[in-house]
Order: C-alpha cells, then sequence, then structure tokens
C-alpha cells in the first residue's frame, strides 16, 4: 500500500484535457472522497457541450475508514453558510488557479507567435495595424 501511494505522489498529471483547455482542479466531498482534490474537464459539468470525460485524482485514496468518515463528519457539522462559504473558497481558488494557468498558456502562445513574426518580417506591419487602433 506504501508504494501505491508514493507512486500516486511522485506520478505526472496532465494539464490539458483531450478538448485542449487545462484541467479544473476541483473537490470531492463525498462520503467516500472527502476533501479529495482531482482534476477533471471544465466542460464535465455542462451537458450542452460534448466534454472529453477527463478525470485524475491529484490525492491518494484515503484508505482508512475512520479517517475519512471523520473528514466527512467534520465538513457536515459546519453550519450550512459555513459549508457554502467554505465550498465557495474551494472554487474561487479553483478559478483562479485555472485561470492563471490559461494565462500563462496564451502568454507562452503569444511569444512563440511574436518570435515566429518578427523572424519573418511579419511584425513591422504588425505594429503599425496594432498602432493605428
Amino acid at each position: 500500500m506504501a508504494s501505491s501511494s508514493s507512486s500516486s505522489r511522485n506520478r505526472v498529471l496532465p494539464t490539458h484535457c483531450k478538448c485542449g483547455f487545462p484541467l479544473m482542479k476541483r473537490t470531492a466531498w463525498t462520503e467516500g472522497n472527502p476533501c479529495r482534490r482531482f482534476l477533471n474537464c471544465r466542460y464535465s459539468n455542462i451537458p450542452c457541450k460534448k466534454n472529453c470525460n477527463a478525470f485524475y485524482w491529484i490525492d491518494p485514496e484515503i484508505y482508512n475508514q475512520w479517517y475519512r468518515t471523520q473528514m466527512f463528519e467534520l465538513f457536515l457539522h459546519l453550519n450550512p453558510t459555513e459549508r457554502d462559504e467554505y465550498t465557495e473558497q474551494l472554487r474561487v481558488q479553483e478559478r483562479f488557479d485555472l485561470l492563471e494557468t490559461e494565462y500563462h498558456v496564451y502568454h507562452a502562445e503569444m511569444e512563440t507567435r511574436l518570435n515566429d513574426a518578427e523572424a519573418s518580417g511579419r511584425i513591422l506591419l504588425f505594429k503599425i495595424v496594432y498602432a493605428s487602433r
């Protein structure tokens, strides 16, 4: 059991789903997986979007049933307002993480395009068109 948990900690998780978008980091609050973080496709909960069903656990499974039950019961003991505030804080952090990842992806893409444009001489035209707006 120790080898599987240590190997799950050392594995490299993907950053993007099959759709090409950065994966969302979320937290499960089910009885079987309390406070267990996972990555999945950002469109997995949107019925009108075709999603790729990408799903990866970040945290190892909690094998100790007593500990898993205690974690879930602590969450349930929060009053509804505290529980909503806590889950909203998690959602905000998850959204922030996603936006930060997207920023880095798009920034790297723009840097590559800018370098390609400079190398081909197209950057001058881009600067003239952009400056005229």
